[in-house]
């Protein structure tokens, strides 16, 4: 460690801590510098700035926050761009720790810009760390591209243990990925590359168990079960060289889950009854938690109910402990499977109901993640863009300036003599067309870097098309109950047509034995099963319209505009909720006046109708006495007017702006996703037509939608 390094490590101590004022700093006497020397002189940089980062991390947000800018500011002004890249990253991990994602996503990306001019080793470094920061916020191909570069340049420095960290770490994104094949590939490099460390750190030698581990977990994906065994047993023979119980708690816990693949379900409670006490040991209540089901399932396999019903119940009290979502999905089913098993089927549905309703809210949660992490990606899109644009303009502009600055000296050469003024002449000439040359290039760069933005902007549209198919699936599977209801009404008629079909056919055998009465019995049973035919051919007319309804509206948005009827549109969404408006007790009322076709998406409207339709009812889940939903249409010169009204509690004037904005919801928590009304307006907007609400609180709430006849903006629609 060089001296100035030494001193800016002293300076950012002392500014992180504020052990000393600034004025009590310059009052230091040579021997408190020495003693500090002494302290930090054996500490390697990266050591340093890690205890730096893990005290600010402990300070509550604003404090912890100010401690991290206090190091970068001191790093900036006396550090070595390497200490500045290391700090800038260290706080852009405080950020992302903090819960502060575009600070970090900052802080990252300047630190990363900054490495550049940075040695290999450093550019290596900053490559690792934000790839860890991708990875984090689900930007998998961002991670792997950054991983990859990382151990290129660790490779070029000969830096053998962080080149087995990013082989280790690239094989863990591969299998996030679900490439199996190239995880278990590059599980094997890292594995030789720890083979060439010679001081492995304790992170590292955890690694080298999980590297095992990831390819034994792969085998059993790629369904290569005895290899799959084999890895497991080198991993956890690892864990025991590196006295490591955690480690072989969890490769015993891979073992079980493998022994139950293969139905050895003896070896299976064995390895995961050792986790579970490991799990207690340790208080991690959690995996306490989630082995305890686990061997409760296991138990249940065996048919011994009892010794599984004892685990559950234990799992039970462990489970308010435990904040992940997998652990309760995973303690429901344990539940459902040995209720099941034992006949009590009551209790089944209710553990399935609960699994059910944890899924629900992942799935909710799922897609707002996917939404967040597609938004991240394209403002990063958009940042580099603008970075490229901006570098091409400062290009630009420096290219002027060197020029204005050569034309005064060729002024001032003039002067002193006419052959030095040829020369430079001459030299001005050469250098002019180089620039022009170099302008050229430029301009090419900034025309490609439009293109790219142009087709950013493409990309988007398109993602804004599949967040509507999205929000649409989603409705659907809310529905799914109500259309199964209303599929099953038609079907119980033709089930009971059949057995009347059945029933008749008997009679005529029985009347077969007796031909003075055959004639008779033969034309009752004739009219009968007329009869029975009539009702069964409705039930199946029934069950196609719910049917061509349902594959209609769950149709991608592929067909352009077209001429449609609304009325059909409207139909379409009422004939999908006609089961939850029953169930509501909802009475619905139509005023349909003629109206002519109108150039439109059916599958389009038919989302909007569906959505709003949908929130009425939610909103007159609460009225007592009738619940009357109004549908009115209606023409006003070249616009249609489509009106749908509730007798709700309303929307309150101060809510009224804000229901038609993304993610706004008024809803319980997994009800909905504030997605509804915002797609709505956003086709209404496309189809340059108007959607508005009309309502006062406590007197119900009224949508209108008003949509040009030929597609050209109405009147009434502006």
């Amino acid at each position: 460690m060089t001296p100035l390094r030494t001193l800016v490590l002293i300076l950012l101590f002392l500014s992180f801590f504020s052990w000393v004022t600034p004025a009590a700093a310059q009052d230091v006497g040579e021997d408190v510098l020495k003693r500090k020397f002494a302290v930090l002189k054996n500490d390697s940089l990266e050591t340093y700035l890690d205890s730096l980062y893990r005290h600010a991390l402990a300070l509550p947000f604003e404090e912890s926050i100010l401690h991290g800018q206090a190091v970068l500011l001191a790093a900036k002004q006396m550090g070595t761009p390497d200490i500045v890249v290391r700090t800038t990253s260290a706080l852009g991990q405080l950020y992302f720790e903090k819960g502060s994602i575009k600070e970090a996503f900052g802080n990252f990306n300047a630190a990363y810009a900054l490495a550049q001019s940075c040695s290999k080793s450093t550019r290596g470094w900053m490559a690792l760390h934000i790839s860890y920061f991708y990875k984090a916020i689900n930007l998998l191909p961002e991670a792997q591209e950054k991983i990859q570069e990382a151990a290129i340049l660790f490779h070029a420095v000969g830096d053998q243990k962080r080149l087995f960290r990013s082989n280790y770490f690239l094989s863990i994104i591969y299998y996030i990925e679900n490439d199996y094949p190239r995880s278990i590939d590059q599980s094997k490099v890292a594995i030789e590359n720890f083979k060439t460390i010679k001081k492995p750190e304790k992170q590292d030698s955890a690694e080298f168990i999980s590297a095992h581990n990831t390819a034994g977990l792969c085998y059993v994906y790629t369904n290569s079960l005895d290899a799959s065994l084999e890895w497991y047993n080198k991993a956890e023979q690892l864990a025991i060289d590196f006295h490591s119980p955690v480690w072989l708690g969890i490769i015993r816990w891979s073992k079980a889950n493998l022994y139950i693949k293969l139905k050895r379900y003896p070896e299976a409670l064995e390895q995961i009854k050792f986790g579970y006490r490991a799990a207690m040991n340790y208080h991690q209540l959690s995996d306490a938690c989630h082995t305890a089901a686990t061997v409760a399932r296991v138990l249940t396999l065996m048919k011994r109910y009892p010794e599984a019903k004892v685990y559950l119940d234990s799992a039970k009290i462990l489970l308010p402990h435990s904040i992940d979502d997998n652990v309760r999905l995973y303690y429901w089913q344990a539940s459902a499977d040995l209720s099941n098993a034992e006949g009590k089927y009551k209790n089944a549905v209710f553990a399935l109901q609960k699994l059910n309703a944890i899924r629900d809210s992942l799935f909710v949660g799922k897609e707002k993640a996917n939404f967040e992490r597609d938004a991240i990606r394209q403002e990063m899109e958009w940042r580099d863009a603008e970075i490229n644009l901006l570098k091409a303009r400062n290009e630009i502009f420096a290219l002027e300036v060197a020029r204005s600055k050569f034309q005064r000296n060729v002024l001032i050469a003039s002067i002193v003599t006419f052959i030095v003024l040829l020369v430079i002449i001459y030299a001005a000439y050469q250098n002019k067309k180089s620039s022009h040359r170099a302008l050229m290039a430029k301009n090419e760069v900034i025309e490609r870097h439009q293109k790219e933005l142009t087709q950013s902007i493409e990309n988007l549209k398109i993602a804004q098309e599949h967040l509507v198919q999205s929000e649409k699936m989603v409705s659907l599977g809310v529905l799914t109950a109500g259309i199964a209801h209303e599929i099953n009404n038609p079907l119980n008629f033709i089930s009971g047509g059949v057995e009347a079909l059945t029933s008749e056919i008997d009679d005529l055998h029985k009347a077969a034995a007796n031909p003075a009465a055959l004639q008779k019995n033969f034309n009752e049973a004739e009219e009968n099963i007329r009869d029975i035919l009539t009702t069964i051919g409705n039930g199946v007319q029934r069950t196609n319209k719910i049917i061509m309804n349902l594959l209609f509206f769950s149709s991608p948005q592929t067909r352009g505009m077209e001429m449609i009827d609304v009325h059909e549109t409207l139909e379409a969404a009422l004939t999908i909720l006609n089961s939850k408006l029953k169930e509501s007790n909802i009475h619905v009322i139509k005023n349909y006046k003629t109206l002519p076709p109108v150039l439109a998406s059916a599958v389009q409207l038919s989302q909007v109708f569906l959505n709003i339709i949908d929130n009425a009812v939610y909103a007159m889940s609460t009225v007592e006495g009738p619940r009357n939903l109004i549908i009115s249409t209606a023409q006003h010169g070249d616009v249609i007017k489509i009106s749908i009204s509730d007798n709700g509690p309303g929307v309150p004037p101060s809510l009224q702006r804000k229901i038609m904005d993304p993610f706004f919801t008024t809803k319980e928590v997994g009800k909905g996703t504030g997605l509804g009304l915002s797609i709505s307006l956003g086709i209404i907007n496309n189809h340059k037509g108007s959607l508005h609400v009309v309502s006062e609180d406590g007197k119900g709430a009224e949508f209108i939608t008003y949509l040009p006849v030929n597609g050209s903006v109405g009147k009434e629609s502006k």
